[in-house]
Parts: C-alpha cells; sequence; structure tokens
C-alpha cells in the first residue's frame, strides 16, 4: 500500500495527537493542577467507560477496545485499497482513533484512563475524549454532507 502525500500529513497527525494526549497526561500525573473560575486541571482514574459508567472489568475494555480498533483498521485499509476514502473521512478516522489508541495505552500502561480536565459540572475528560468527540462530529458531518 503506496501512501500519498495527504495520508502521510495524517499519519503526522495521527502521532501528534496521540503525543499530546500522553504529555498531557504525564504533566498531571506528575503533579501539575490548576484551578481557575469553573475550569480545573485535576487527576482522576476513571476504571469505566465514558462518564465512569463501569461496565466491565480493565482486561476485557482492552479486549473490547483492541477488537474496535482493529475492526477500524479492516475498515480504514479496505475503503483505502479501494480508493473511497477521502479526506473527510480520513479526517474522523485519525481523530478517533488516535483518542481511542491514547486512552487504550493508559489502560495498558496503567489499569485505568487518566482523565483530568473539568469544566464546571461537566464529567472530568482528557485530550483522546477530545479527539474521538471531535472525531465523532466530523463523522456524523460526513454522513450528513454525503446524503
Amino acid at each position: 500500500m503506496n501512501l500519498d502525500k495527504n495520508t502521510f500529513w495524517f499519519f503526522i497527525v495521527f502521532l501528534v495527537l496521540i503525543f499530546i494526549d500522553q504529555a498531557t497526561k504525564k504533566i498531571v500525573l506528575e503533579g501539575f493542577r490548576f484551578k481557575f473560575l469553573f475550569f480545573e486541571i485535576t487527576l482522576i482514574y476513571n476504571e469505566g467507560s465514558a462518564f465512569g459508567i463501569k461496565l466491565l472489568e480493565n482486561y476485557q475494555y482492552i479486549l473490547v477496545n483492541s477488537f474496535i480498533l482493529v475492526l477500524f483498521l479492516v475498515y480504514f485499509i479496505y475503503k483505502y485499497r479501494h480508493g473511497i476514502f477521502k479526506k473527510l473521512h480520513l479526517t474522523w478516522f485519525v481523530f478517533i482513533f488516535s483518542g481511542a489508541i491514547g486512552n487504550l495505552i493508559d489502560r495498558l500502561i496503567h489499569g485505568k484512563v487518566i482523565d483530568f480536565i473539568s469544566i464546571y459540572v461537566f464529567p472530568v475528560f482528557n485530550f483522546a475524549d477530545i479527539w474521538i468527540s471531535i472525531g465523532m462530529i466530523v463523522f456524523i458531518f460526513s454522513i450528513l454532507r454525503e446524503k
């Protein structure tokens, strides 16, 4: 599979997003804290899934997340090889995949996800969660655009 210039840059973005996620988590794990009005940087260990809801054990989350990531990768390779993967598809894929990898790294290393961004009463989250959310917004936009 030959990568074109756009795919190469999306791969670089993928690596940068994972780096930002992991670097910020490391800074918080080393003790950085901040609070201003309704915004706070704090450390929360999330043993569950979205919003801290714990439905499975850590190893089960790892297995399920890994399976889903493999399916995403197979889907990407299929679409890419058949030339039907557009830049918009690649955008949502890169954001969702990098976010999922970032949280999977946490589960593998720490046994739970590191969350640290707290805004008012919203559940605490991290950059990987932001990447997944951005990816889902672009994904929905791409579906609506195709119709």
